[in-house]
C-alpha cells in the first residue's frame, strides 16, 4: 500500500524551488499524439533533490479540454503523485467528500491528505478558478504557484512562442 503524503509534505513539495531550463517554453510546446490529443512533458529537479514532471495535454478539437499537471516522482514507489492539476471547463467535477460541490468551470485539483485517507485519488479535490481560460494561462499559473524559477527572459511570459 502506498504511504500517504501529509498536507505539510505536499506543501513542501509544491514550494520546493524548481529552476526551469533556458528552453523551458520549447519543452512545453504541445505535440500531436496518437489519441487525438496534443501532449508534452518537462522533467525538473527541485532544489532539495526531488524530481518533478509537468505534464500537458489538450484535446486537439476542443480547446476547453486540457490539463496542466505538476507531479512528483515518488522514489518509494516509482510512481507519480499529482500535486496540482489545472483543468479546462469541458466537464463537470464533483468533490467526492463534499457531495454537493459540483464544478462546471475551470478548476484546480489539489492533492490533500484527507482525500488520500478517504481512499480517493490524491488530487480528487478541486476548486473553481477564474485565473485562466486557456492552457497557456494555466501553464503560467502553475509556474507562478508551484515554486518554479524562470530563467531570465525577454519581454512577456510566452513572448513569440506557442506554449
Amino acid at each position: 500500500m502506498l504511504s500517504i503524503l501529509t498536507d505539510a509534505e505536499i506543501q513542501r513539495l509544491i514550494e520546493e524551488e524548481k529552476v526551469l531550463p533556458a528552453n523551458w517554453q520549447d519543452c512545453l510546446n504541445l505535440k500531436t499524439a496518437k489519441d487525438a490529443q496534443l501532449r508534452n512533458k518537462l522533467e525538473v529537479t527541485g532544489s532539495a533533490g526531488s524530481n518533478f514532471v509537468v505534464y500537458l495535454r489538450r484535446l486537439e478539437l476542443d480547446v476547453f479540454c486540457f490539463s496542466a499537471i505538476l507531479a512528483y516522482k515518488r522514489l518509494d514507489t516509482g510512481t507519480t503523485f499529482r500535486l496540482r492539476r489545472y483543468n479546462g471547463k469541458d466537464h463537470a467535477h464533483t468533490n467526492k467528500i463534499e457531495m454537493n460541490e459540483i464544478l462546471f468551470e475551470y478548476h484546480i485539483h489539489k492533492a490533500t491528505q484527507r482525500y488520500q485517507e478517504g481512499g480517493f485519488d490524491e488530487d480528487q479535490f478541486a476548486e473553481a478558478t477564474d485565473r485562466y481560460s486557456t492552457i497557456n494561462e494555466a501553464i503560467g499559473l502553475l509556474v507562478d504557484q508551484c515554486g518554479f524559477l524562470r530563467p531570465v527572459e525577454k519581454g512577456g511570459l510566452f513572448e513569440g512562442q506557442e506554449v
